[in-house]
């Protein structure tokens, strides 16, 4: 009680100093660098004071070099209790209690940050334990982009990428709450694994849509690398990837970069692959039977195309992806399928402008000319053999076309592009 009264006579004796002073200070980690965007609470603690001094509830926020600072209101007067406080570990409160003296007062704060979540793992080479030590690992944010009637789109985009380490672990700071993210492994084209296994999401998917999705807290998604299945063969694929309706350049226009992947019907990888400058892409020595082929390209969906090799069959050819705003779809044209036998004919310039030029014809042949779709876009016409033949495409708009010759030798396809 004489502490009491003590202490709300030095308070009545203060009453008269209305200068007004300031209550600052730093806020830093535990290693000591400054933290900004920090709130930082001064109130009157009337826990302690009397009940007739005023109460008064402040704050500041840190500023880039950690620091706060509040101006005490006047009616402060000597002798009388003010806190500070600020959000710790935990969202737990770290608070400090002074006694005003009628000077400014400085209050420093030592905080520990709440790590953010981490996402790490480990990344092995098949279904085994080896290490796939140099893969590179991508983070990538996943984001809903639009609904069109029951159907939901996403937005994917990659956020960062760490190579794993000999012992094949990576790992990373989750980006934000609220947000969800994929990871994806994969050889550069440089590495001796790289056409070994190829590009795998968590968990040991070939492509996004059926990738696992990592929520906002630590997780610990391992990896196992798709190995790609070399059992060798006559068999050959090959196509074109090109710009679909729905973009913003011209359909038709050459797409390089496509990831392409090649499975059988029970999605044992054959062979992945990206397409070249100009829009191509093959696999060759595959065995003879059925295979899907599909891409994978952020936030577009593709439906697999299932085709068979076959010994009347041994080679799949212009086979053709359209990227289209929301899709990457392969399609076969018609003549997709076909049983090259006169390997000395040949086509030429290529690319060309105006003509092409046809030799090394075995027997006469009819020839017809088709676009990237499949589409016959010239009149079939018979060509002589042991003549060199001039084909005129000036009406031909710029693109890639197909010229199937067919006689009674078989049919031979070959491919040309009009500039």
């Amino acid at each position: 009680m004489k502490r009491r009264y003590l202490l709300l006579l030095m308070m009545m004796i203060g009453v008269y100093a209305k200068a007004q002073y300031t209550f600052s200070g730093t806020v830093r980690n535990s290693s000591g660098t400054p933290l900004s965007g920090k709130t930082v609470f001064v109130k009157a603690d009337t826990t302690i004071n009397p009940k007739l001094l005023p109460a008064f509830n402040l704050s500041d926020v840190t500023d880039t070099g950690g620091k706060y600072s509040v101006t005490l209101p006047t009616s402060v007067v000597n002798g009388m209790y003010i806190m500070s406080s600020t959000v710790n570990c935990n969202s737990v409160l770290s608070t400090k209690t002074y006694q005003y003296k009628g000077n400014n007062i400085v209050s420093d704060f030592t905080v520990c940050i709440t790590p953010a979540p981490t996402i790490s793992g480990q990344v092995t080479l098949g279904s085994g334990s080896t290490a796939a030590s140099s893969a590179k690992v991508w983070l990538i944010r996943i984001a809903e982009d639009t609904i069109v009637g029951s159907i939901t789109y996403y937005k994917l985009t990659p956020t960062d990428s760490v190579i794993a380490s000999a012992v094949g672990s990576y790992a990373f700071s989750h980006p934000g709450s609220g947000q969800d993210m994929l990871v994806r492994a994969a050889y550069q084209s440089f590495s001796a694994n790289y056409s070994k296994y190829a590009p795998t999401y968590y968990a040991d998917t070939l492509t996004w849509p059926n990738a696992s999705w990592l929520p906002y807290t630590s997780t610990t998604p391992s990896i196992k690398m798709r190995q790609v299945n070399t059992p060798g063969g006559p068999g050959y694929v090959s196509g074109f990837v090109v710009v679909g309706a729905g973009k913003s350049t011209a359909v038709g226009d050459p797409l390089p970069n496509r990831l392409i992947l090649l499975t059988d019907t029970m999605d044992k990888v054959y062979g992945h692959t990206v397409s070249a400058s100009d829009g191509t892409f093959s696999f060759s020595n595959l065995p003879y039977g059925t295979y899907k082929i599909f891409g994978d390209v952020l936030g577009k969906t593709s439906k697999p195309l299932i085709f068979t090799l076959s010994a009347s069959n041994p080679q799949s050819k212009f086979i053709t992806f359209q990227e289209k705003s929301r899709t990457f779809d392969p399609m076969m044209p018609a003549l997709g399928i076909a049983n090259t036998t006169q390997a000395n004919i040949r086509i030429y310039p290529n690319p060309a402008t105006t003509a092409i030029s046809i030799d090394g014809l075995q027997a006469d042949a009819v020839i017809t000319i088709y676009d990237i779709a499949g589409r016959q876009v010239m009149p079939p016409a018979t060509l002589l053999h042991g003549r060199l033949h001039s084909i005129n495409i000036s009406t031909l708009p710029q693109g890639h076309y197909t010229v199937q010759l067919s006689n009674n030798a078989g049919t031979s396809s070959l491919k040309f592009v009009k500039q």
